[in-house]
């Protein structure tokens, strides 16, 4: 008889027979505070629930992730009952870990803003009817959003003019864009079109696909966590799901490397309000936009009703 719980058992009976509270707790050796102590309700019955609820959400989480969720939602707890939580519901996804080459690693260079720098690549996938789809994936190195994903039904650069004009309208120009040597990416007409809208392109080394590594970061991110994860049974679905990962990605999905932000509200916090301004280069009023402090958007004309066009009779 060493634990309290049975040395209060113990007053009890000696209660029943006719001894105080005082005497009780003497002869059991027990202190008269811990016999009135009430233990507090755990308040852990709820969270187990909740906890699988987030994690069955996107498998891929993690308990960090899970845990930003819940403080996002107003549960206010510390990581590491999180971690406990998560670990004894046996929500942890194992991977296969693969044996890399050791080679000297060479840090990229950090984006400090938005519109520095895009990063972009194709991603591949097959319906269960067969159909094989492209995906096109561009994104912010500095904010990590995720501006364009979708799919492309076309391996030209036709759909990648179209993506790069819509989003030039809603994002504005990047100063440069990094990708590899892609026949849709890297063909005359879209080099020179890049050219005239003033962004740099940057083409990686042939077979070295570890110099955009961002996009090929994200690629990995989407294919395990999407791709892998949902049955594609036609172009329609592909296209559905599609639009839902670029919404949940970008709004929903807290970034380990952005302080545990989405991207959406990063981005936020870095723009300055944009500031209209008039600019006569093309002989036509143009609208610039102002980004942390420089001025970075600037687009022709006939770039703005190339958007529009495109915008419209997308959503027609």
């Amino acid at each position: 008889m060493v634990g309290p719980s049975p040395r209060r058992d113990a007053v009890k009976v000696l209660e029943g027979k006719g001894a105080s509270e005082r005497r009780a707790c003497q002869l059991v050796g027990l202190c008269r505070a811990t016999q009135r102590y009430h233990p507090l309700p755990d308040g852990d019955d709820e969270l187990p629930e909740r906890i699988r609820s987030e994690a069955a959400r996107q498998r891929r989480y993690g308990y960090r992730r899970v845990h930003f969720c819940l403080a996002r939602d107003g549960i206010a707890m510390n990581h590491k009952k999180v971690y406990r939580l998560y670990r004894e519901e046996k929500l942890q996804e194992r991977r296969k870990r693969h044996s890399k080459q050791v080679v000297p690693r060479i840090p990229m260079p950090r984006t400090e803003s938005p519109n520095e720098k895009w990063s972009m690549d194709f991603v591949w996938d097959r319906a269960t009817a067969g159909q094989q789809l492209k995906y096109l994936v561009i994104m912010d190195d500095a904010t990590k959003e995720l501006l364009h994903f979708q799919l492309h039904r076309t391996c030209g650069s036709e759909g990648v003019f179209a993506a790069f004009a819509a989003i030039f309208l809603w994002y504005g120009k990047p100063r440069a864009v990094r990708s590899d040597n892609g026949s849709g990416l890297s063909s005359m007409r879209f080099q020179s079109w890049m050219r005239e809208a003033g962004v740099a392109q940057r083409f990686i080394q042939p077979g070295k696909p570890q110099q955009n590594g961002m996009a090929e970061s994200l690629n990995s991110r989407i294919r395990d966590g999407v791709l892998n994860e949902n049955r594609l049974t036609s172009l329609r679905d592909a296209e559905r799901q599609a639009r839902e990962l670029q919404r949940f990605y970008n709004d929903e999905r807290p970034n380990g490397n952005i302080g545990i932000l989405t991207p959406s509200d990063f981005r936020r916090r870095m723009m300055v309000v944009a500031l209209p301004r008039l600019d006569y280069r093309w002989g036509a009023p143009q609208m610039d936009v102002q980004i942390l402090g420089h001025i970075d958007v600037l687009m022709p004309p006939s770039t703005i009703s190339t958007a529009w066009s495109l915008m419209l009779s997308s959503r027609s």
